[in-house]
């Protein structure tokens, strides 16, 4: 028998798809990865165009 799936799950799987795009972790409380995070924050703005108008060069 074929399963099937309704609607609402493919939009929640297709959210959690897009949330992942990236794979930035979050930022520790503490900072312990601040380089990792900022290294990762900076290459995804830089992808979508967007790096400039952080920085106000744009």
């Amino acid at each position: 028998m074929a399963r099937t799936s309704s609607p609402t799950s493919n939009t929640a799987k297709s959210g959690q798809a897009s949330s992942r795009l990236y794979d930035v972790p979050s930022l520790e409380d503490d900072g312990s990865n601040f380089q990792t995070w900022k290294y990762r924050i900076r290459t995804v703005l830089e992808i979508r165009g967007l790096w400039n108008l952080v920085t106000g060069t744009d």
